[in-house]
């Protein structure tokens, strides 16, 4: 029996951090602090309680603590609500740049990406929820330089940006992949490059949804000079990617239906009215 003892003890105190740390005791989050209004950090100057949090709306026993009350939008408000549900406190990180918060959650160092559009390899790699909010991807082009826009076919030949890590939906990506010259792609790092480079006759086009797109524009002095196209590229829906490498990932099929509930009983409806 000492034996035994000597070699079990100290077996359990190796274990004991590992098994903590799989323990889900919190829930998190990250995501964009620019995409309006899904995920985004509103400036100093907007910031308000009003576009805080919804935790004052959203009627649960617990209230779940919030580390980063600032982080507002669609997917922060409905993932607050979301942690509320599971009795979980929430952090929401709104400052890692996207294609490394991708890269944590595939690790499982997160539980959460708050917004996402749906992609073949992201649904092979990730659960993903149903789509809870979508949005509009529009083309932009130098004024005076706009050309027509009826199919993708139309973009064959021509130059554009990708920001890093990112997609524009399964549709664009994959006629990308397959049909755009190599040669006409571009990776940069971030929104201001992609209009940047457009005013500078770099690229042709630039695609970004339409409230990102005038945010920047209006940041970079750029209206009236670089417009949209008539016809939007596509409307994306918008969903939740939770790593399998999470030990979060046991409450997938609960954070499902508590999405649903908030469609039910008017919670999500409410989030969406609040931002649109």
């Amino acid at each position: 029996m000492p034996c035994y003892r000597t070699f079990i003890i100290p077996l359990l105190c190796c274990l004991s951090p590992l098994l903590f740390a799989q323990a889900c005791d919190s829930l998190q989050v990250a995501g964009s602090n620019r995409w309006v209004p899904i995920a985004f950090t509103p400036t100093q100057s907007t910031t308000d309680s009003s576009t805080a949090s919804t935790s004052t709306s959203v009627s649960t026993n617990t209230v779940s603590k919030d580390e980063s009350p600032n982080a507002s939008g669609i997917a922060y408000d409905l993932s607050r609500y979301i942690a509320q549900q599971l009795n979980l406190p929430i952090k929401i990180d709104d400052k890692t740049p996207w294609a490394r918060s991708m890269r944590n959650l595939e690790l499982g160092e997160i539980d959460m990406i708050a917004g996402a559009y749906f992609t073949k390899e992201r649904n092979a790699t990730f659960l993903m929820s149903q789509a809870f909010s979508q949005d509009t991807l529009s083309l932009y082009v130098k004024k005076g330089l706009d050309f027509p826009f009826n199919s993708l076919e139309d973009l064959i030949d021509k130059r554009v940006d990708i920001r890093r890590g990112s997609s524009n939906g399964q549709t664009f990506d994959e006629f990308a992949r397959n049909r755009l010259n190599p040669l006409l792609l571009n990776t940069v790092d971030n929104y201001e490059q992609l209009f940047l480079r457009l005013d500078r006759f770099r690229t042709d086009y630039v695609i970004l949804d339409t409230y990102t797109g005038n945010q920047v524009l209006k940041k970079l002095g750029l209206q009236g000079k670089i417009i949209p196209l008539k016809n939007p590229l596509v409307t994306n829906p918008i969903h939740y990617l939770i790593s399998k490498k999470s030990p979060c990932s046991k409450h997938f099929e609960a954070i499902k239906e508590i999405i649903n509930k908030a469609q039910e009983n008017g919670v999500l409806e409410a989030i969406h009215q609040k931002y649109y």
